[in-house]
């Protein structure tokens, strides 16, 4: 897991209630990310999953966050919710970090 900034976020193409992020998490490219997460915003730090990150969730079993196509975009990793990495209870949202956290 790496902390990232959320650079871009538009709405998906084909889909209502998706976004298509860049998320910069400190390396040579921007990651494109699709985040279902209605709290999703341009600007925000926040707890990133990349390629290959086993993830722990509160409920149900562990999974291999692979790079895929959702609904026709690519994503390359998952913005994550509280929940989904077994730091708390909430899956209001994506967990928004404090602005001067460091990105990386």
């Amino acid at each position: 897991m790496v902390i990232g900034e959320v650079v871009a976020c538009e709405q998906h193409p084909n889909a209502d209630r998706l976004r298509n992020t860049q998320v910069n998490i400190g390396g040579e490219q921007l990651l494109q990310i699709v985040c279902g997460a209605p709290n999703v915003a341009k600007g925000q730090k926040v707890v990133v999953a990349t390629v290959g990150t086993t993830v722990y969730p509160n409920e149900g079993e562990p999974f291999q966050i692979n790079k895929s196509k959702i609904r026709g975009e690519v994503s390359e990793g998952m913005i994550c919710a509280e929940d989904e990495i077994g730091l708390g209870g909430s899956h209001a949202g994506i967990m928004v970090l404090p602005a001067d956290t460091a990105i990386g």
